[in-house]
């Protein structure tokens, strides 16, 4: 029989471009947000891990970061430090 849902190991988002076929989740064509499930028009890709959110919820993770702590935000996918941004436009 398959494995139950608790189980298998989380499941998480590819970095972007990561994929190597054509789908549209791999080209960023009709990609949601991983974080708030929206249709990205554009969005942020996390230095650090290449993982990408839409705009509103990058900021999100940065203020939610600002809280007085010394540690840079963290990617809420994998937990790996953001270094910074790269702005992706999807079409």
């Amino acid at each position: 029989s398959p494995p139950r849902a608790r189980d298998r190991p989380p499941t998480r988002p590819a970095p972007v471009g990561a994929g190597g076929d054509d789908s549209d989740a791999a080209s960023g064509c009709g990609a949601a947000c991983g974080v708030c499930f929206e249709p990205m028009t554009s969005g942020a890709a996390l230095r650090g891990c290449g993982h990408s959110l839409c705009l509103g919820c990058a900021r999100g993770v940065v203020a939610a970061a600002g809280g007085g702590r010394p540690a840079p935000p963290a990617c809420p996918f994998c937990r790996a430090a953001i270094t910074g941004f790269e702005r992706v436009w999807m079409v």
